[in-house]
């Protein structure tokens, strides 16, 4: 498909079908506090609230409150969901809320005028931010590029929605509109290493770098559970196989075992209850936000080991969380090795043989200790925002330069 050809297409026609379909803000009833560093407008398919929760939408909300500390004026542009304003304020974080026509318009990243649009995973509103604003620095990190091998494992695995709408995702993500702004990006990164190999073979971008998720780890002397105690953490939709903990439950039954998450359909997760109330230990936590109190936190710090079941995952957030809890890592997939070096690599299925082995002379707290060195040296928050304030400044000198 010609690029050339879509980019006049949709830089003419769009805006003039949707004038009147641009979000009103004043930019002067920002906080008027000292003068700001940066002014950074983040683009990404949603943010955690409103609704909508996720590992993308936790990375997005994390980056927007670390930059905000750090004293830079930070907008966040996503689809409005039914639940969410068309603008809306998390402190001094601005949100805008697009609608479907609103989508298309150049005139909102025009009126944002920031110095840098970063992409939490390239969209087409990062492609029309690009169109709006092409003499603005562009930043993506691209937090899961797919293959056709990560496609498959998917459909295997998938509920009957997941196999209907994984493939039309998959041919978005390989289409047009992501290939041009990743290509055209004036920085891109990903959170694993094994991800930017990945990145730099599928686009060519042989200048990808690590740019690292940000959590913020406990100061606190960490306790943990006397009793051997095993977490599970996230969606409890089928691609995710918390079913596998109930089979562990069943063969441990000296083990506790937290499932913290919920399913998005509502029938299954009726099911998913029902079978935990035939194993007493097995405890059913639900959705814990990790934005509005600290019980995630304390569940991390309870757990010996985190288990994660899911055939197929970028870099987990839930891997950085534990183990920065000293947690040690039971999984099925092993990004950056996390799994082999810091737990237990499941390449079998067989995962009652890894929790035996973790189990055994208690090597989990070795395997969790370097766990939670690796990640506080790697994606602590002051480390990992200062990687992400560095590489904004690199590119607004670069820019700087050209102009001399």
């Amino acid at each position: 498909m010609n690029h050339s050809r879509i980019l006049s297409v949709l830089y003419w026609y769009y805006p003039a079908i949707a004038p009147n379909a641009i979000v009103k803000f004043d930019n002067a009833n920002l906080m008027k506090t000292e003068p700001k560093q940066l002014r950074v407008c983040i683009i990404a398919s949603f943010i955690t609230g409103f609704g909508k929760t996720g590992g993308f939408g936790n990375m997005t909300k994390q980056l927007a409150l670390s930059l905000q500390e750090r004293n830079c004026e930070v907008t966040v542009v996503v689809p409005r969901r039914p639940a969410q304003a068309k603008l809306s304020y998390l402190g001094g974080i601005r949100i805008i809320g697009l609608d479907l026509l609103q989508l298309f318009s150049l005139a909102t990243y025009k009126t944002i005028d920031a110095d840098i649009y970063h992409s939490q995973n390239p969209n087409f509103l990062s492609f029309i931010a690009m169109l709006a604003q092409p003499r603005k620095k562009h930043v993506v990190t691209y937090r899961d590029p797919r293959d056709v091998a990560d496609l498959l494992t998917e459909l295997r695995v998938a509920s009957w929605k997941g196999r209907l709408k994984s493939p039309l995702v998959f041919q978005f993500e390989n289409g047009p509109f992501v290939s041009y702004t990743v290509k055209n990006a004036d920085l891109v990164g990903c959170p694993a290493y094994y991800l930017v190999e990945k990145m730099r073979k599928k686009y060519g971008r042989s200048d990808a770098i690590l740019l690292p998720n940000i959590e913020r780890f406990p100061a606190r002397q960490l306790q943990k559970n006397k009793k051997p105690t095993v977490c599970f953490v996230g969606r409890l939709d089928p691609i995710k196989r918390p079913e596998i903990v109930f089979d562990l439950a069943e063969k441990f039954r000296h083990v506790e075992f937290m499932i913290a998450g919920v399913a998005q359909d509502s029938e299954r997760q009726k099911i998913l209850m029902a079978q935990a109330l035939e194993h007493p230990n097995i405890k059913m936590l639900g959705y814990i936000d990790k934005f509005s109190s600290n019980q995630l936190s304390a569940l991390y710090e309870k757990s010996w080991i985190l288990l994660n079941a899911s055939p197929r995952e970028g870099l987990p957030m839930t891997f950085i969380e534990a183990a920065g809890h000293g947690c040690a890592i039971l999984s099925r997939v092993n990004p950056d090795d996390f799994a082999a070096k810091f737990g237990y690599w499941v390449r079998d299925d067989d995962f009652a043989k890894g929790l035996t082995s973790l189990l055994a002379d208690n090597r989990w707290q070795a395997k969790g200790k370097l766990g939670q060195e690796y990640v506080r040296d790697t994606y602590d928050e002051t480390k990992a925002i200062n990687a992400h304030l560095q590489a904004y400044r690199n590119l607004l000198g670069k820019q700087d330069n050209s102009k001399d």
